[in-house]
């Protein structure tokens, strides 16, 4: 027999009750000889929407939805990206705010306009992949030289996306990228679109579309640095390739400091409006592996520079090294820009342990430029400082590098060449030093307070020290 009791019932309540013929005066569950609540229909809540109701002219109530509340997801048939999704609008780069240390990070940005007020810091995270829809995902940060700064995370990855700068109201030296990477371990750039810009002031060096550091910026001490520049580093690698990079006046492309091994190949580097300063810039106290190869640099004062010296940290004048370096296949197109009296040249190289630089081709655009202005030199090739036993130069082409100016009123004088080269030692044979087969006019080798070689027109010029 059973009995239902209680006024608290609802439509649509039910019991489960087992009758079994063998024990015919017991129930089951047996909790129904005590008592027992409905066990159905179970009710869940959950917030739909903020609703703000008001009456129309007549009176019929209207509801204004403020909020949606629930959680949409793209049909399955719509799933692009395996990552979490980032989608265009205010307050989007919240979707970090979720992230903890050491937490890996996963992000594929759909195609849409992301804008930033601020830079997006992500520090002391695990590895990171941020993935786009190419210049249909673009992120432009206002007022600010970074977009994205990473620092002492582990791999990062990021291809398929269009990061912007939008220049800065105060003019400052900060050297930090619309990308900008501090302390962090393999990191690969592809694909991708980067424009920086500067601000109403167009003499200064102020930011970079690309700045990654081995280190993360701290303060340390002299004797700190120069351990670090005597200690072969194995943390950094970098790899950018197949990126387009708009650079505007005065301001740098890459810029990449004390890398254990850096690849840039297969970028185009081009100036926005006025000559841009610095296409590629490998630089620091210990860079120990460097390839540039097949990339084309356009409108900039000094397309690839390759250097490693700290003049307040090293008083003992002992030369900092870079590892080998390789520069190859790549076309760079330098400008003489008018006033313009900073130091220029296609492509520069100093203090390297091994260098190979070949099948390179440099020209000399002149926009404007003023016979009678005493202009520094400006090279097409420039090797200067102390180098190890493999220096080969070859296979390069020079164009537009005997410009003539005159200097303190005289006659024309040649100030310029396409291949200058200047060593300040010469290491203990066996050595391979080779130019051979450049075309170029102006060539000049000298070393140790000796002239070795010059000359006004050479092709396939040829130099050789065993």
């Amino acid at each position: 027999e059973i009995t239902f009791t209680g006024a608290n019932r609802q439509s649509n309540d039910y019991w489960v009750i087992a009758a079994r013929p063998e024990t015919p005066n017991k129930v089951v569950p047996w909790d129904l000889e005590t008592g027992i609540k409905a066990h159905g229909v179970r009710l869940y809540f959950a917030p739909l929407a903020i609703i703000r109701w008001t009456m129309d002219a007549q009176q019929n109530p209207v509801a204004e939805v403020i909020h949606d509340c629930r959680r949409k997801f793209d049909p399955l048939t719509e799933q692009d990206c395996c990552c979490l999704d980032a989608k265009p609008g205010r307050g989007w780069e919240r979707i970090f705010d979720q992230f903890r240390d050491n937490q890996d990070i996963c992000v594929c940005f759909k195609n849409g306009i992301y804008e930033l007020e601020k830079p997006v810091n992500l520090i002391n995270k695990g590895n990171i992949k941020f993935t786009g829809g190419g210049k249909g995902s673009q992120i432009i940060v206002k007022n600010n030289e970074t977009a994205f700064s990473f620092q002492n995370c582990k791999d990062i990855v990021i291809r398929d996306l269009a990061i912007q700068n939008n220049g800065l109201e105060n003019v400052s030296t900060h050297l930090n990228g619309a990308i900008n990477i501090a302390g962090c371990e393999n990191i690969i750039l592809e694909n991708l679109t980067v424009v920086c810009q500067n601000s109403n002031e167009k003499t200064k060096r102020q930011n970079t579309c690309i700045t990654i550091n081995n280190y993360a910026k701290q303060k340390i001490s002299r004797t700190e640095k120069l351990k670090r520049a005597n200690k072969v580093q194995q943390k950094s690698t970098v790899c950018i390739h197949n990126c387009r990079i708009l650079v505007d006046g005065m301001q740098t492309a890459i810029l990449l400091i004390d890398m254990h091994k850096a690849v840039v190949e297969r970028n185009i580097i081009s100036s926005i409006q006025s000559t841009a300063n610095q296409g590629v810039v490998i630089a620091g106290t210990s860079p120990q592996d460097s390839t540039i190869k097949d990339n084309t640099i356009t409108g900039t004062r000094q397309g690839i520079h390759v250097g490693t010296s700290n003049n307040k940290i090293n008083r003992q004048n002992t030369p900092m090294m870079a590892g080998p370096v390789i520069i190859t296949g790549n076309h760079v197109k330098t400008n003489l820009d008018f006033n313009d009296i900073a130091e220029r040249h296609g492509i520069f190289v100093g203090n390297c342990f091994s260098l190979v630089l070949k099948d390179n081709f440099i020209e000399l655009t002149l926009q404007r430029a003023n016979r009678d202005q005493n202009y520094p030199p400006i090279n097409g090739i420039r090797v200067y400082g102390h180098y190890g036993k493999r220096v080969i130069i070859r296979d390069n082409h020079t164009e537009g590098f005997d410009y003539l100016i005159r200097k303190r009123g005289l006659k024309n004088v040649v100030k310029n060449y396409g291949i200058f080269i200047h060593y300040l030692n010469r290491p203990e044979i066996p050595r391979w030093w080779i130019v051979e087969a450049n075309i170029t006019k102006h060539l000049r080798i000298e070393g140790l307070d000796k002239l070795y070689r010059t000359a006004k027109m050479t092709y396939a010029d040829h130099w050789k020290e065993f």
